[in-house]
């Protein structure tokens, strides 16, 4: 039987696995690369309160520094007052901006994740088999689908 030899490049220096089996890590990355443009679902809803915007990074920061800790599994587990709320993109009422070949279609849904005392969401997407989750918009006024 011949041995399969592995060369250094060919070994991620994250998880020490081949690439080919290492496509994503267990716990949580995010990427702003998709963010909506629209004031009202993007950081510029505070742009005229500085204290509010603050407040608001400051629990953003929060959030996202406790999702990344724990591994996306279980965090897919917990209810979705901490954890995570799945909404159809027929409901979504925001403008993505995903790029054409990754739009996404009605029959999907996106992920909604509360913070701030509950009172904001953020909305994303993410790949399947992969632990990057693309933050879409801010739901900051309760107007980026019908919460019902």
């Amino acid at each position: 039987m011949t041995k399969i030899k592995t060369r250094e490049k060919d070994i991620d220096k994250i998880s020490g696995k081949r690439k080919t089996e290492a496509k994503c890590y267990e716990n949580l990355a995010f990427s702003f690369q998709y963010l909506t443009t629209a004031k009202k679902h993007s950081f510029d809803y505070f742009q005229k309160d500085v204290r509010k915007s603050h407040d608001n990074y400051k629990e953003l920061y929060k959030k996202l520094q406790e999702i990344s800790s724990v591994r996306w599994v279980s965090f897919l587990g917990r209810p979705k007052e901490n954890g995570v709320e799945y909404i159809p993109v027929s409901n979504l009422q925001v403008r993505t901006n995903l790029p054409v070949d990754e739009k996404l279609t009605k029959d999907e849904k996106v992920i909604s994740i509360r913070y701030g005392r509950q009172d904001y969401r953020i909305i994303g997407k993410q790949r399947s088999g992969c632990s990057i989750f693309y933050i879409l918009a801010f739901d900051f006024d309760f107007s980026a689908y019908p919460h019902g």
